[in-house]
């Protein structure tokens, strides 16, 4: 038994490799942008890029590793890697015009600057807890702060319900800025008029309120259900429409010669624009009492 353990011993120093191969563990790390720093157990490993990634052979064991550049979000993972064994681990870091959606987030990325950025929201003056969008990716519900916002221009987008609203802010260094958006309670409505499939200018009335001539865009009108009276010649369509803040609705009416009526008794004192085509501002015009005082 001794002779066996002396002949191990004395394979052992003369062939080390051979004894001691399957303790060794193979580990190969990719990156996805060039010139990312490796670091493997604090011990700097040089740099990787797609093209040429880090190949190294390990001990078994555990091994943390970091990949970082200037200017991108660093990543970290932790590996074990057991005796014989092949490993492969990817690191994609985060391109530069990224955003820190964690709002508790204290560190930022290298070499990039901040500022930070709170969202506040409100419909008829109380906080709503819109969802904020910066630069098309979700952000939070409002109210938030960004702690770690990137120093530039940022579009900035709050949506709650049907009401949408769109800013844009310039953000820089160590900024500490707060954006109260006011939802307004406001939509459009595109009105149109035909007889038998033939554009027409009729007269419209909103809620009862001469407003234009068809066609026209009226911009600015409060959110909730609304009567729109179209009239031409000796005819008039009445229809019922629902407006949505931030929202157009378009209304088309085809006039039926068959439901003619005396407009002789209708509002007087109008004055209108014939030119009126694409968009005209809300008119309203009062009615005269039957002595002809307004």
């Amino acid at each position: 038994m001794k002779k066996i353990i002396s002949i191990l011993i004395v394979i052992g120093l003369l062939f080390p490799n051979l004894v001691f191969a399957q303790t060794k563990a193979y580990l190969t790390i990719k990156v996805n942008v060039s010139g990312v720093k490796i670091t493997i157990n604090d011990k700097s490993y040089g740099e990787a890029s797609p093209d040429e990634p880090i190949l190294e052979e390990f001990k078994s064991g555990n091994y943390k590793i970091t990949a970082s550049k200037y200017g991108y979000k660093s990543d970290t993972k932790n590996v074990i890697l057991k005796s014989g064994e092949s490993r492969q681990i990817t690191f994609e870091l985060a391109p530069p015009d990224k955003f820190e959606v964690d709002k508790d987030k204290d560190k930022g990325i290298i070499g990039v600057e901040y500022g930070s950025l709170t969202i506040v929201v409100r419909k008829g003056g109380k906080l709503v807890p819109a969802k904020v969008y910066i630069d098309e990716t979700f952000a939070d519900n409002a109210p938030t702060t960004i702690n770690k916002l990137y120093v530039g221009t940022h579009d900035i987008k709050v949506s709650y319900k049907y009401d949408k609203k769109y800013k844009t802010i310039n953000i820089k260094k160590n900024d500490k800025k707060t954006l109260d958006i006011e939802l307004l309670n406001f939509g459009s409505l595109s009105v149109s008029a035909t007889v038998d499939g033939e554009s027409i200018k009729a007269k419209i009335f909103l809620d009862d309120e001469y407003v234009n001539m068809s066609p026209c865009k009226i911009k600015s009108i409060s959110e909730g259900q609304h009567k729109v009276r179209l009239t031409f010649q000796r005819y008039s369509e009445t229809e019922f429409v629902k407006i949505y803040p931030d929202t157009e609705k378009k209304l088309n009416i085809d006039f039926d010669p068959k439901s003619e009526i005396n407009l002789f008794s209708s509002i007087s004192n109008i004055e209108y624009n014939p030119m009126c085509q694409n968009s005209c501002p809300l008119k309203r015009h009062k009615k005269e009492d039957e002595n002809g005082q307004i």
